[in-house]
């Protein structure tokens, strides 16, 4: 990874967790704008220099948090290529359990996506990272949602299965970025996982024979 020193014994790979960790509840905590290498170095319990040994930048420790935030969601969606999970199932049943899936990793990462999607519209690679992994996300998705809508006769599976993802997953980050603008009367988040499941399974089966 550029502008980062790869750590090549286990105390070392020990620290660089503690800072990443670190790195990314502070951000989750304040947004980037409290992103400092002090505040980093506080929370981390190592000193400056410390982490200018491990990263070039702190430009370059965000792009690190950035990363492994990625590559965590890229393995929690990996359960959109096991077929077991969805063996027996019909495909308002598949989709919505897709959605469940896809709304478990914006539960679990809320605090650390929220900072990630607010940086990516105003800092183009961040923006450009954000992109790969949304496509990595919808390319399983739909190729699962399309897969159990085809064999139940949907005469266009990929494009209902495309807007399946585009419409949650639009739902779910405004949910997450930008709670106050919500309109209507609130709602917990299992609730909205719920609706936001029946409109899309109501959807799925006006598309089927």
């Amino acid at each position: 990874m550029a502008g980062v020193r790869t750590p090549r014994q286990k105390r070392g790979q020990d620290t660089w967790d503690r800072l990443l960790d670190a790195a990314e509840e502070l951000l989750a905590d304040e947004g980037f704008e409290g992103f400092t290498l002090t505040a980093v170095s506080r929370r981390a319990g190592v000193s400056n220099g410390a982490i200018y040994w491990r990263v070039d930048s702190m430009e370059s420790l965000y792009v690190a948090v950035h990363q492994r935030t990625v590559e965590r969601l890229r393995h929690e969606n990996a359960v959109f290529d096991e077929d077991p999970p969805w063996a027996g199932l019909g495909a308002a049943e598949v989709v919505t359990k897709a959605v469940h899936e896809l709304s478990e990793s914006f539960r679990r990462h809320t605090r650390i996506l929220r900072t990630l999607i607010l940086r990516s519209g105003s800092d183009p690679a961040s923006s450009q990272r954000g992109a790969t992994a949304v496509r990595d996300a919808a390319g399983r998705f739909t190729d699962r949602v399309a897969g159990a809508l085809g064999a139940e006769g949907c005469p266009e599976p990929d494009v209902v299965a495309a807007t399946i993802f585009r419409v949650a997953f639009g739902a779910l980050v405004a949910r997450i970025t930008w709670p106050e603008q919500e309109a209507g009367p609130e709602i917990s988040w299992e609730r909205f996982v719920a609706d936001l499941s029946e409109m899309a399974s109501v959807y799925a089966e006006r598309h089927v024979a």
